[in-house]
C-alpha cells in the first residue's frame, strides 16, 4: 500500500507552469537528446542522407509558418562556421555569437531571408565529430515573439549520456544509480530493512483540460528472508503480493534478474509498467517505470537507459 500511494502521488506530479508557453519534453533514443517544446505542439521525426531530424509545429491555425527543427548528424571534418553556410547562404547574416549549451560549445547565428520577411534563429553545437542543431523560422514578428520561449527550448537542450547523469550512492542500501536531473525526486521513505525513493519525470504532455501528465519511477529495497533470498523467488515473491491488480504482457531475464512490462486498466484510465528485480548480499531491489498508457512509450527507452546505471554490492555504494 505504501508503494502505491506513493506512485499515485508522484504520478500527479508537482505544481506545473500554466499557460500557452508551458513545456513539455520530448525524448528521442536515436540520438538521446531530450528538448522542451511548448505543449499543444505537434512533432515529427525524419533520417536524410545520414541526419536525423525532428520538427516542432504549433497547432494548426495558430501560426503564419513558424517551426523549429532539431537535427543532429556527422560534421565530417567541417567547422561549424563552414557549416553555417549552408543555411546562411542566400540570406542576410543579422548577428553571431558564441554559446555553450548542455556542456557543449558551439555558435549562434540570426539571419533572414533575403527579402527580410522571413527571419531565422540557428543554434549548432559540436561534440567532436558530431553536430547538433536546432533551427528556428518564421514571420519575423511572429518569430521575434517567439524567442523567450525558444531560448528556453535552447536552455533545457540535453544530450543525455548516463555517464554525465548525477551519481546517487546509498551505502546503507547497497546500490548506486544515476539520474537525470529532470527527474527529480519526489518521495521517500526509509527504515531499518526497506527504501522507497520516487521519482518524476518532466512533463510528457497537458490533457485536453489542462491538467499535467507526467511518469514516475521508483527504486525499492528491502533485506529478503532467506527463503526468498534468490532472484527467482524474490520475483515469485512480489508477483504473488501485487496480486491481480497488473496482468504481465511480457516477461524476460535481465542482468542477473528479470525485467517484466505490465498493465493496469480501470474505468478512468490505464496504465503501464516495466519492472526490473534484482537480489545481492540478501537485498531485493525492483526498479519500476510507470505512466498512463497514452503516454508510456514517450520514455521508455530513457528509463531503460536508467535502470541500466544501477549498481548493486559494496563497492558501488562507497
Amino acid at each position: 500500500m505504501l508503494l502505491t500511494a506513493a506512485l499515485a502521488a508522484a504520478l500527479a506530479g508537482p505544481a506545473c507552469r500554466r499557460g500557452p508557453d508551458a513545456l513539455v519534453v520530448s525524448y528521442d533514443d536515436t540520438v538521446s537528446l531530450s528538448l522542451p517544446y511548448p505543449a499543444g505542439w505537434t512533432t515529427e521525426q525524419d533520417v536524410k542522407d545520414g541526419q536525423w531530424y525532428r520538427y516542432f509545429l504549433p497547432p494548426a491555425g495558430a501560426s503564419q509558418g513558424l517551426s523549429v527543427m532539431l537535427f543532429v548528424g556527422p560534421l565530417s571534418g567541417r567547422a561549424l562556421g563552414d557549416y553555417a553556410t549552408t543555411y546562411l547562404e542566400g540570406g542576410t547574416k543579422e548577428s553571431e555569437r558564441e554559446v555553450r549549451q548542455a556542456g557543449l560549445a558551439g555558435r549562434e547565428y540570426r539571419y533572414a531571408d533575403a527579402d527580410g520577411r522571413t527571419a531565422h534563429a540557428l543554434l549548432l553545437l559540436e561534440a567532436g565529430d558530431r553536430l547538433y542543431g536546432l533551427h528556428a523560422r518564421g514571420p519575423r514578428p511572429e518569430l521575434e515573439g517567439f524567442l523567450p520561449t525558444l531560448a528556453r527550448m535552447q536552455a533545457g537542450l540535453r544530450v543525455e549520456r548516463p555517464e554525465d547523469w548525477p551519481l546517487r550512492r546509498e551505502a546503507g542500501h547497497g546500490f548506486a544509480l544515476r539520474v537525470p536531473e529532470s527527474w527529480p525526486e519526489a518521495r521517500r521513505f526509509a527504515g531499518d530493512d526497506r527504501l522507497l525513493v520516487v521519482h518524476t519525470s518532466p512533463l510528457m504532455a497537458r490533457d485536453t483540460n489542462g491538467q499535467p501528465v507526467h511518469a514516475s519511477f521508483s527504486l525499492t529495497v528491502e533485506k529478503l528472508p532467506a527463503a526468498v533470498a534468490n532472484a527467482d523467488a524474490f520475483y515469485n515473491d512480489v508477483r504473488m503480493k501485487l496480486g491481480d491488480s497488473y496482468s504481465v504482457v511480457s516477461h524476460a531475464p535481465w542482468q542477473d534478474g528479470f525485467v517484466d512490462v505490465m498493465k493496469s486498466e480501470t474505468q478512468l484510465s490505464g496504465v503501464r509498467v516495466k519492472r526490473y528485480y534484482r537480489v545481492r548480499d540478501g537485498r531485493g531491489y525492483v526498479l519500476s517505470y510507470e505512466a498512463r498508457e497514452d503516454v508510456f512509450h514517450r520514455y521508455a527507452r530513457w528509463f531503460d537507459r536508467i535502470a541500466g546505471t544501477l549498481e548493486l554490492g559494496p563497492e558501488a555504494a562507497r
